[in-house]
């Protein structure tokens, strides 16, 4: 599913954890790593680019010890000034990668639009699948970190039936068969939509939605053992879809990065977007596959 792997590095005091988040990625056939460390335009001048660069080779190679020491076959990639971000996934391409991993803290009041430092702007540019891990901002003393595991989480797979859905529900179908054993399916019925012209045809929606959620369940039924739980909300989609990770302790989301069926509701992006940024829980996000 994803043997090559591009990790986005950052030279953060929580950036480790995203490290030991990554050994599950190996049952999903990860062998290889390549370790990119981007830096920053601001920092690359006369003045201070020797200091930096060797700071940062110091963090990349303490990095490719530890992933070799996890099984991988690991590459660092040589140091660049990183100008667009969609040079990170021309990049990826050209190693053979199928994913893109990355981290991010957990939202906060204050770091909402700070969003984990690169991760917002590459989001934004994905080309292909690019998996955000959530870590804590600030562990609290003594408490022990527990790794991310994708194929332990609970999964939710927020729908809206669009193409780009689809393709997003075939790396649902691979989780199962790989291991993962809940799964939560949720489509929203946006309110800003059906109100106030379409709420006599609401329940005709509702019942045709209802099919088509049983019918997804039905089909990761049938790929493996899995607990798969349908949702049908009314609302905002992207309110509703975090209520939901809140409510049922979801540990993983994985979702298109656009579809026809959600609106874009601020300015930042999209509601899979918005879900990046805000949902306490880590997100796979599927970019849709054009021609």
């Amino acid at each position: 599913m994803f043997e090559k792997i591009l990790v986005v590095s950052e030279m953060s005091a929580n950036h480790d954890l995203v490290l030991q988040s990554l050994g599950s990625l190996k049952r999903l056939g990860a062998t290889t790593c390549f370790l990119y460390q981007y830096i920053n335009p601001m920092e690359a001048n006369e003045t201070i680019a020797t200091f930096i660069l060797d700071t940062y080779r110091a963090s990349l190679n303490r990095q490719k010890q530890f992933l070799t020491d996890e099984g991988f076959a690991v590459e660092t990639i040589e140091l660049g000034v990183l100008l667009r971000t969609d040079e990170l996934f021309e990049l990826a391409r050209e190693k053979g990668c199928t994913l893109v991993v990355t981290g991010s803290p957990k939202h906060s009041k204050l770091g909402n639009l700070l969003f984990g430092g690169m991760t917002s702007m590459i989001m934004h540019h994905a080309t292909l699948p690019l998996l955000i891990i959530r870590i804590p901002t600030e562990p609290a003393p003594n408490e022990k970190y527990l790794s991310w595991d994708l194929l332990t989480s609970h999964v939710l797979f927020p729908t809206d039936f669009s193409e780009n859905a689809r393709q997003a529900f075939d790396y649902v179908k691979q989780l199962v068969a790989a291991g993962v054993a809940r799964v939560t399916i949720l489509h929203v019925q946006d309110k800003n939509k059906i109100n106030p012209h379409l709420v006599e045809k609401l329940e005709a929606f509702n019942e045709a939605d209802l099919g088509r959620l049983n019918q997804l369940a039905d089909e990761l039924k049938a790929v493996g053992p899995v607990e798969v739980e349908t949702a049908l909300k009314f609302g905002s989609p992207t309110a509703e879809i975090l209520k939901v990770i809140r409510e049922h302790e979801v540990s993983q989301v994985v979702m298109g990065s656009q579809g026809h069926g959600f609106i874009e509701e601020l300015y930042l992006g999209s509601v899979s977007h918005n879900i990046a940024r805000l949902s306490e829980a880590s997100v796979l996000l599927i970019p849709i596959k054009r021609d």
